[in-house]
């Protein structure tokens, strides 16, 4: 598993269960759900999109971010590291401090 999906793994589990994640961890199948299969709402994808646009430093598009829901933990990881290969960028708050 790469750290991006790691990091997208840790954004779902809170994701479905916030406060910070603090139900029980999400298994191996769950994690192969979509973020749809999960229960998640419009409104709980729209905060993943921010989740991954903070945590990685990246612009998620509203066409790629209509696509979320339709992925699971792999493939958002998948698109990630192709927006921070590809997309246009900003710097996190972390990196501006610098």
């Amino acid at each position: 598993m790469t750290r991006t999906e790691q990091e997208i793994r840790h954004i779902i589990q809170d994701q479905v269960y916030p406060p910070a994640g603090k139900g029980r961890p999400l298994t191996e199948e769950e994690y192969a759900k979509t973020l749809g299969e999960l229960g998640l709402d419009s409104l709980d994808v729209v905060e993943v999109v921010i989740s991954v646009e903070t945590t990685f430093g990246v612009v998620v598009s509203d066409e790629d971010a209509a696509k979320f829901k339709d992925l699971s933990a792999s493939g958002l990881a998948g698109l990630v590291d192709t927006l921070r290969a590809t997309g246009p960028k900003y710097k996190r708050a972390s990196e501006t401090a610098r």
